[in-house]
């Protein structure tokens, strides 16, 4: 900046007066302006005054006011600039700490599932380390290593045209892989006697089977016998009995033996619905309409996806069955037991007072889905239900009528009604308690009355309300009331 001047002047010097009619013509000031000059007196009692060589005089009050107006909005401006720079980086920090957070609550969610199945699942791992410790170690699969490259000729010149570093560099190759061969054949000699190993260790096995069998041969072809006679009496008996002969007169008036149709047998509601989904399911069969079946039952399957995405226990399996996703308890082997054998004393109680006494008897376990709707939806208390079994390996049947439908009823009946459900044992386990060694599958069986059984039905629902603790620790609390209300 250059410096400024002092000067020493008159004030009279710049009063002045104008008369210009092109400038008064467009809103101007009047002709006669008086120009006064804007300074500071250095000493009053002369007229000595201080100004800038660039600014000699100023024009009026309002300029001054336009020119502080312009320098005050520059400064607004900036300081509106850094609060949005500070608010941006504000906004920022704040995602971060959020995505922090969100990470360490995750972190921790898990340590906490990782905790409970660790305190839960003791015995269960403790066997996994024992199966651990005997199983075999799988055979890595070894590669050859690569030969090196070869030198080739030029075929043009008829020479050698590699230089001496090539040539050394593939030497080093030469040995590099000369040492890799010698390792790979080193490793395939140790798996081989591996596999031989395996294989002397079967043969021992089969050797010890087959002298226990040696010594039981005596029961053994007893048994073999028996099976044989059934298969013969299945094959040749059975068929001449079921087949239906009738007598038909020719135009000769001769007899002759004819083959009668067979009555076809009238399949219930249920028996329909699961041949119809074993005909979807073949590829031979041609004559279902896919989209008209999706289109009745689209209620019932939508339901079905729901629950499955809420309840991801449903991707497990127990025992190499599919755990459905109604399933909100851990089975396990304890609670099967205590079942299969509450319901074999109940049922056996039953058909001694069957025997006995005809008149008196009174039912105290149902089985079957008809009946055991029946007693859940009586409202007298002695024939109404007072706890419902379902098994968990129950096929796959998303068709109206059809198993999945109708415990999907019985099930939201018997939550309304506050009936506690237990989920244990298999269909055909549950038929054998029920009926004897020869009892059908079941799908779904009500306790009645279980009088003289007290003890037993409260360590049952004990142990269940336990494996349903056990779920809620695992995979928190599923509502499975709201989307089975829906049916």
């Amino acid at each position: 900046m250059q410096q400024r001047k002092k000067l020493n002047l008159n004030a009279s010097a710049f009063s002045c007066e104008i008369n210009d009619p092109q400038i008064n013509s467009n809103n101007q000031p009047s002709q006669s302006t008086n120009f006064q000059p804007d300074v500071k007196y250095e000493n009053q009692e002369t007229n000595q005054f201080r100004y800038d060589y660039h600014y000699a005089y100023h024009y009026t009050d309002q300029n001054r006011q336009n020119t502080n107006f312009f320098y005050q909005k520059k400064a607004n401006q900036q300081s509106k600039r850094i609060e949005q720079n500070e608010n941006r980086l504000q906004i920022k920090n704040n995602k971060l700490d959020l995505q922090d957070n969100c990470k360490q609550e995750q972190k921790e969610k898990q340590s906490q599932k990782i905790e409970k199945q660790i305190k839960n699942n003791k015995a269960q791992q403790s066997q996994v380390e024992s199966q651990d410790q005997q199983k075999i170690i799988k055979q890595e699969k070894l590669e050859a290593p690569e030969e090196p490259k070869q030198l080739v000729l030029d075929p043009k010149l008829g020479y050698w045209t590699y230089s001496q570093k090539e040539y050394e560099e593939f030497n080093k190759q030469v040995k590099e892989y000369q040492i890799k061969k010698a390792e790979y054949d080193e490793r395939i000699k140790g798996q081989r006697m591996l596999e031989q190993r395996k294989r002397m260790e079967k043969f021992s096995k089969l050797k010890e089977k087959k002298q226990k069998r040696n010594n039981l041969l005596g029961m053994k072809k007893i048994n073999q016998l028996i099976r044989e006679l059934r298969i013969q009496y299945k094959q040749y008996v059975r068929r001449e009995k079921k087949k239906q002969f009738g007598y038909v007169l020719d135009d000769n008036d001769n007899i002759q033996i004819v083959e009668q149709e067979k009555k076809k047998k009238k399949l219930s509601k249920i028996q329909k619905a699961k041949q119809l989904w074993d005909n979807l399911n073949d590829p031979d069969y041609e004559t279902v309409d896919e989209d008209q079946i999706k289109q009745d039952d689209q209620q019932l399957i939508t339901i079905l996806n729901q629950l499955s995405k809420i309840n991801p226990y449903s991707k497990e399996k127990y025992n190499n069955m599919k755990i459905r996703p109604w399933i909100t308890q851990i089975p396990c082997k304890e609670l099967d037991d205590m079942t299969l054998q509450f319901i074999n004393e109940l049922s056996f109680m039953q058909a001694k007072k069957k025997v006995i006494e005809p008149k008196k008897m009174k039912k105290r376990v149902v089985a079957g889905i008809k009946e055991c709707l029946r007693s859940i939806q009586y409202t007298l208390p002695e024939k109404s239900s007072k706890l419902i079994i379902v098994p968990i390996g129950i096929q796959e049947c998303p068709i109206k009528n059809g198993p999945d439908h109708h415990i999907l009823k019985i099930l939201k009946e018997g939550y309304n009604k506050n009936i506690p459900i237990i989920f244990a044992s298999t269909r055909s386990k549950l038929g054998r308690a029920f009926s004897g060694k020869f009892g059908p599958k079941i799908s779904v069986i009500s306790v009645i009355n279980y009088q003289n059984m007290e003890e037993q039905f409260t360590k049952l629902i004990q142990q269940s309300e336990q494996q349903r603790e056990q779920f809620r620790q695992l995979y928190g609390d599923i509502n499975v009331i709201e989307y089975i209300n829906q049916i």
